[in-house]
């Protein structure tokens, strides 16, 4: 993925995050040599950018109730990350 900078992983982060909370998860990946961040800078646009990335993005879309499958009413379970996803630390 050519995500380099802490501020594109993040960016990329929050847009998958977007989708989730939407009821989409979000299949493809991001085609090689393709910065969705300097898209979304240097397009002047809104829509251009959406256009960008239709292509690539949208086939990826799928309807997914994984959010569904949280436990509810008890959302600091979600908050230990540590919990939910293995780390190194």
């Amino acid at each position: 993925m050519p995500l380099s900078r802490g501020s594109a992983a993040v960016g990329y982060t929050i847009l998958l995050a977007m989708f989730l909370a939407a009821g989409y998860e979000i299949t493809s990946r991001v085609p090689e040599n393709f910065m969705v961040d300097w898209e979304g800078i240097l397009l002047p646009t809104p829509q251009d950018f959406i256009e960008v990335l239709k292509p690539w993005l949208y086939p990826g879309r799928q309807r997914t109730d994984l959010l569904d499958h949280l436990p509810s009413g008890n959302f600091v379970f979600v908050l230990y990350v540590s919990l939910t996803i293995p780390s190194g630390r």
